[in-house]
């Protein structure tokens, strides 16, 4: 059975998970010719590289995320995000599920 993806106009809900992230998956949220949106649960493991053709933004619901680019590192938390003209070709890490009291 294929995945339901959300259809225009449809309200997709990206509150943070909290407790339920311990039983969350990766899902496509959209996927069309010339647009993808995926929620992405690292739960603190390496996510290889991933190659998308055209521009990019990698937003941050909750945690933290770290990318290790060519020259840099880029740490985004909770609630920030960045983007790109082209999709860097570099593994993400969810570095911590929550942040810390």
């Amino acid at each position: 059975m294929a995945l339901r993806h959300a259809g225009p106009g449809e309200i997709v809900n990206l509150a943070p998970l909290g407790g339920g992230v311990a039983r969350a998956k990766t899902v496509a949220l959209v996927n069309t010719k010339t647009f993808e949106a995926v929620r992405l649960v690292s739960k603190g493991k390496v996510i290889p590289n991933h190659q998308v053709p055209g521009a990019i933004t990698l937003h941050c619901l909750e945690g933290r995320v770290l990318l290790s680019l060519e020259r840099s590192q880029v740490e985004l938390a909770a609630g920030q995000r960045c983007f790109w003209t082209r999709a860097p070709r570099t593994p993400w890490r969810g570095s911590r599920t929550h942040p810390s009291p």
